[in-house]
């Protein structure tokens, strides 16, 4: 038996049904679960926050949020591969985060890829040349490298 691609569409698109509903449930537990890890994680309860942030991944994997948190929570532990893992994709998933840009500017920054870091500035500033904390990000660059 095969499901037509208008029927699915049906399905998924409509909010009423109990799949969307389910997929809207687990989003909303997942930022649950982020926004308790961002709160440990403040507070110095880093355990704790990384398994809520895994929890909140597990559920969304999708959040560019959830990616840039963990990308965080990885510099902090010093693991270079996982932290620049994550960060990279929530530079995927939204590059137009102000967060998500300052946090992989200074990750990038922190691990020596300075080239990188100033892409991301040249690249967020071309959409909102406005922003006044990534054009200094970007002129420390300059005088750094």
């Amino acid at each position: 038996m095969s499901v037509s691609k208008k029927a699915l569409n049906t399905i998924f698109n409509n909010s009423q049904h109990p799949v969307s509903s389910h997929v809207a449930f687990l989003k909303r537990n997942a930022n649950a679960f982020n926004d308790l890890g961002e709160s440990l994680f403040e507070r110095g309860y880093i355990e704790a926050a990384h398994n809520s942030f895994f929890k909140a991944i597990s559920l969304d994997s999708n959040s560019p949020v959830i990616n840039n948190n963990i990308g965080v929570l990885h510099w902090y532990y010093g693991t270079k591969s996982i932290s620049l893992q994550y960060v990279i994709k929530a530079l995927e998933l939204d590059c137009n985060n102000s967060k998500i840009i300052e946090n992989a500017i200074n990750i990038f920054k922190y691990y020596g890829y300075y080239d990188q870091a100033k892409e991301i500035c040249i690249a967020y500033l071309k959409k909102n040349p406005d922003n006044k904390r990534i054009m200094i990000n970007l002129n420390t660059l300059n005088r750094e490298k």
